[in-house]
């Protein structure tokens, strides 16, 4: 069944990126365990207890108490920005037992039509190829958000081709070689066999379609 999509045409008018970066501090945490601890740990010390059970009987115990390594999350540093030639990650120094434990980074475009601004997400390369005032095929989802970015129709071979830079392009069908000649449907000269010649036929006779698939 065919799901309708709506879809407007906007100009990519702002761009904005953030790379952030989580640390985490090394702690030394006293604990306490009735069984021989084992890992990272370091200052183990036994010690024994007696106890009485309900039936009278006297015993004795042994329990154990030692550090163990824990990270916990220490600092959140983050960098921002619109200028697409300063994306940078945020500088910072570690102090001693910290380090990094997560990164990651986000690219953002906002179009804009003369009734509403609509934002996407894309990964670096897709946000890089729109050019900053172009205008783009904007795609919604069933949900209302933006689900696809594409150039606009009216955009074609100008500004919106930079939107499909980087794709690998589609590979062409080699040239027939030499070859008997095939009366019929592929044209006495044509080199292929009356197969290959029906099925270059049928190809030929399909619309064309333009190649950039849009981003998702």
């Amino acid at each position: 069944m065919a799901i309708f999509r709506r879809h407007v045409d906007a100009e990519a008018t702002a761009f904005a990126w953030t790379k952030t970066v989580k640390t985490e501090q090394e702690n030394w945490v006293e604990e306490r365990s009735d069984w021989k601890p084992w890992g990272e740990i370091r200052n183990v010390t036994s010690h024994q207890e007696s106890y009485r059970e309900p039936n009278g009987v006297l015993r004795t115990r042994t329990w154990y108490t030692y550090e163990s390594r824990q990270w916990w999350e220490c600092r959140t540093l983050t960098s921002s920005g619109a200028d697409r030639g300063d994306v940078r990650w945020p500088e910072y120094t570690l102090a001693p037992g910290e380090r990094v434990f997560a990164k990651w980074e986000t690219y953002s475009v906002t179009f804009t039509t003369p009734e509403k601004k609509y934002e996407k997400t894309l990964d670096e390369s897709q946000w890089r190829a729109l050019a900053p005032g172009a205008t783009y095929r904007v795609s919604f989802g069933l949900l209302g958000g933006v689900r696809e970015v594409t150039p606009s129709p009216g955009a074609a071979g100008r500004e919106g081709s930079s939107l499909t830079a980087g794709r690998p392009a589609a590979a062409s069908s080699p040239a027939p070689g030499p070859g008997p000649a095939h009366p019929g449907i592929g044209g006495p000269d044509t080199g292929m066999s009356p197969v290959s010649a029906m099925r270059w036929h049928a190809s030929s006779r399909r619309p064309y379609r333009s190649g950039g698939d849009g981003i998702t």
